[in-house]
């Protein structure tokens, strides 16, 4: 942004390589603003440090959802589908997917993709930080 002036009072203005930077706060979402392109930034907290197994809804659009979960060693999430097509990113951690039947570990480096109401279930082999990624309906 190019104007100092047009910024609101309740954002914060930090200069970055490319001059100042408008970012506006709110939630785990920030808002860039710079140059006239807006971003949002979210933030992902790791949490197994506070409390166990836990899943969160980081953002949703209209044919889009981005959900965070994080698990400790050994727990597990019951054998479910979605409706959606389902894209899986292991942040931390590796998760042991059974996907109609068929083991496949997912490490950090991996992206699991699961079809539209493929039966899977996971089980953390080591504390996680999964995203995942429902793309569809």
């Amino acid at each position: 942004m190019s104007e100092i002036s047009s910024i609101k009072e309740s954002s914060t203005v930090e200069r970055c390589n490319f001059g100042f930077a408008e970012i506006i706060g709110y939630d785990n979402v920030k808002r860039l603003v710079l140059g006239g392109v807006r971003m949002n930034i979210i933030e992902t907290p790791y949490l197994l440090e506070e409390k166990e197994k836990h899943m969160s809804n980081v953002i949703q659009f209209e044919n889009h959802q981005v959900l965070n979960i994080h698990l400790r060693k050994g727990e597990e999430i019951k054998e479910h589908d979605e409706k959606e097509e389902v894209l899986i990113v292991a942040r931390k951690g590796k998760v042991l997917f059974t996907v109609k039947g068929v083991e496949q570990l997912v490490t950090t480096g991996h992206i699991l993709h699961m079809n539209p109401l493929e039966r899977h279930a996971l089980k953390a082999v080591e504390d996680a930080d999964v995203i995942v990624n429902k793309i569809g309906n």
